[in-house]
């Protein structure tokens, strides 16, 4: 099967096949990993040398989880951002080259424009 536009490539069929069949630490691991790369492609955005995840119609006690949970797993720092009358996520700039390390491997070629360079 060839890869044409928005089809899985074969890496990210056996991550998805991995995370079903996979055995525990290694599928918590790279389906955490996934699902933040998917969130960045279908909420996430850029500005200048920040990335934000768009998660306004979260609680601001999720949002803060969120942000607990990134640092707790991968040390990524990210605080609450206000956006209007509402809060995002924003990825520190510190923290985005790391970010950007471990979703840009399973993130759609079309989309890594969301990352900054």
């Amino acid at each position: 099967m060839d890869n044409t536009e928005g089809s899985l490539t074969e890496e990210q069929k056996d991550i998805v096949i991995g995370c079903i069949l996979g055995d525990g630490a290694m599928r918590k691991k790279t389906h955490a990993l996934l699902v933040m790369a998917v969130w960045c492609m279908d909420d996430g955005s850029k500005s200048r040398n920040a990335v934000y995840l768009n998660t306004q119609q979260f609680s601001q006690e999720e949002q803060q989880y969120l942000c607990n949970m990134l640092f707790a797993q991968w040390s990524i720092h990210a605080t609450l951002n206000k956006d209007k009358i509402y809060t995002r996520i924003r990825i520190s700039v510190a923290s985005v080259p790391l970010f950007s390390s471990l979703v840009k491997p399973y993130m759609q070629k079309e989309l890594l424009y969301k990352l900054p360079q």
